[in-house]
């Protein structure tokens, strides 16, 4: 399997790396005053299905020499959430689909334009690896304040889909992406308007262990919408491992959105986050700085 073909569809479902909150449950009133309590709690039936649509635009900029450095990319994937078992005291299970894929990215290394709605492109070598995306299913369990327990799936499809759904088999990969999906406040699912709390994801990798901390608002519940504030920041611990590994480290980081909720379906209604990273590299006794941003819009398929 070509290296270079693996990590571009890899990157098409690493798109977060942030806690970003998409299904709730909250009481609708007309207006909740500051302190009062909202539930947010997860809330599934049996048979359900849920659709979102997430889109995701990307630049990188960087002063390496190599112009590989320096790309963009604008990705829309269509998911669909289906409850196959809810029990409101212990917990649920789900299904999650890749229904869709578009991407088109450009870089120094390709320039690809995809779009899984489309008939097979055979003398494109790129679409039978995009295509093999969609369709891949994995399974979610997860208890009734919304921490994802087990993650499953993705064996069945062999290839490069299943090679990719392995990848996101691995604990702190998944929850950091699709974690928040089920409720953006863990453990403590009642909080009050005004009242923030803060989340924190830690992920290992070869060149260190990444930490995304994140402080979340309850900022109003009016009219049938709850309006949740988010910032964050990101940090690296590098890793110890010498040889060939570069030296990586995040010189800069922010991180800030919004999310609404639409009260009474107890859904997303939409929520938006942009993420900026300033990355520094040391390699052959060189530093080359790199500056990542990235939007991440999400809705509702009503």
């Amino acid at each position: 399997m070509n290296a270079r073909r693996l990590a571009l569809c890899a990157a098409l479902l690493a798109p977060a790396l942030l806690a970003r909150p998409l299904l709730a449950q909250v009481k609708p009133e007309s207006r909740a005053p500051k302190g009062a309590e909202v539930d947010l709690r997860p809330r599934f039936t049996k048979g359900q299905d849920v659709r979102l649509k997430m889109t995701l635009e990307s630049r990188n900029a960087s002063t390496a020499e190599n112009a590989d450095e320096n790309s963009s990319a604008k990705q829309e994937i269509g998911l669909l959430l289906k409850c196959t078992s809810a029990d409101p005291e212990k917990g649920y299970t789900l299904d999650m689909v890749y229904e869709s894929l578009k991407a088109s990215i450009h870089s120094g290394l390709a320039d690809v334009d995809f779009d899984s709605t489309k008939p097979p492109s055979p003398d494109d070598p790129y679409d039978q690896f995009l295509r093999s995306l969609v369709g891949m299913k994995q399974e979610i369990l997860m208890d009734r304040n919304g921490e994802i327990t087990s993650v499953g799936g993705g064996d069945a499809l062999g290839g490069l889909g299943g090679a990719l759904a392995g990848q996101f088999q691995a604990a702190d990969v998944f929850k950091s992406v699709f974690g928040p999906i089920s409720s953006p406040k863990k453990s403590v699912p009642k909080p009050s308007v005004g009242e923030s709390w803060t989340t924190e994801t830690i992920m290992h990798g070869a060149v260190g262990t990444m930490r995304i901390e994140m402080t979340h608002t309850l900022a109003s519940s009016i009219g049938g919408k709850a309006t949740i504030n988010s910032v964050g920041k990101v940090t690296l611990e590098p890793s110890a491992a010498g040889g060939k590994i570069p030296q990586v480290r995040i010189s800069d980081s922010n991180i800030g959105g919004k999310t609404i909720w639409d009260l009474e379906a107890g859904m997303l209604n939409e929520s938006e986050m942009l993420q900026r990273l300033t990355i520094q590299t040391r390699r052959d006794n060189k530093t080359e700085s790199t500056t990542q941003e990235m939007n991440t819009k999400v809705v509702r398929v009503k």
